[in-house]
């Protein structure tokens, strides 16, 4: 891991060097450290791109031999278990309120949202847990450009996986000829984004609090989960009714089928960023274990 990160930088740097170009040495650093966590991560981005958008694909194929039965087969639920899993407003006899209940709602959010929940955890504390971080900073690297890397690498390969998404249902859309506004779609796929840095930003705060990696992915893990169970009863009970709001799925809404929440998706992130700066702030206060 060391040696690629100082070829990547030397061969950066003497690039530069060689168009006689002015460029400020934190950037080719930063750049040449988010490549070779990029390159270092290619499986896991291939896996996680396939496994969501084949899944999405096999939904759509689905689709246009359920839809008939589909509200139906709602309609016959009790409204409080309807509102309970977010399903009150939505329709499955459209591809988007289909997808929206099988795909963007549930499975999408509370599965991706554990990569940069790990990424984060394993940035900090697990380096540290595994005696590499030491050896990494070894490297003439400041504290705040490893968070920074780790957030960055996150927002890269969470990009990569929800545009694979995207296409992935795209297609196959077009090819049994179902209805579905690609504006939508894309936007549905980009809406997980700042949801999913959300969570890693919380892991890298805890990974940089503690020297337990398993704290770092069980904090954030329950904060998802409990957020979850927050705003489906809160749904469906109106005593507590007012505490929705609290949960981060209440702002992620629903943007497949009603476009991208442009103002919660941009408070999401500032929250994301907030989170990775707390972390840089943190890691430079602490000795690191060797």
């Amino acid at each position: 891991m060391n040696g690629g990160i100082v070829s990547d930088e030397a061969a950066i740097g003497g690039a530069a060097a060689r168009g006689g170009v002015a460029i400020p040495e934190w950037p080719v650093r930063l750049g040449a450290l988010i490549g070779h966590q990029l390159r270092s991560r290619m499986r896991s981005t291939i896996v996680w791109s396939l496994s969501l958008g084949l899944l999405g694909t096999l939904y759509v194929a689905l689709f246009p031999t359920m839809k008939g039965q589909l509200d139906q087969y709602m309609s016959a639920l009790p409204e409080e278990y309807l509102a309970f899993l977010g399903l009150g407003t939505s329709s499955m006899s459209t591809l988007a309120g289909f997808l929206s209940i099988e795909m963007h709602s549930i499975i999408a959010p509370l599965a991706l949202a554990f990569l940069p929940i790990i990424m984060g955890a394993r940035a900090i504390a697990g380096a540290e847990e595994t005696k590499s971080l030491d050896v990494l900073l070894s490297n003439p690297l400041p504290r705040w450009m490893i968070v920074a890397c780790a957030f960055l690498t996150m927002v890269v390969e969470l990009g990569i996986i929800v545009l694979a998404l995207a296409l992935l249902i795209l297609v196959p859309t077009l090819m049994v000829g179902e209805s579905l506004s690609v504006a939508n779609l894309f936007a549905g796929s980009l809406n997980l984004i700042p949801f999913c840095l959300f969570f890693g930003g919380l892991a890298l705060l805890f990974s940089a609090a503690f020297r337990r990696p398993g704290l770092a992915i069980a904090i954030p893990g329950a904060v998802l989960v409990a957020s979850y169970v927050l705003d489906g009863l809160a749904a469906a009970i109106d005593a507590i009714a007012g505490l929705r709001p609290l949960s981060i799925f209440y702002h992620y809404g629903s943007a497949i089928e009603t476009g991208m929440p442009w103002g919660s998706a941009a408070v999401i992130t500032l929250f994301a960023v907030a989170f990775a700066g707390a972390a840089m702030a943190l890691f430079y206060r602490r000795d690191i274990y060797t």
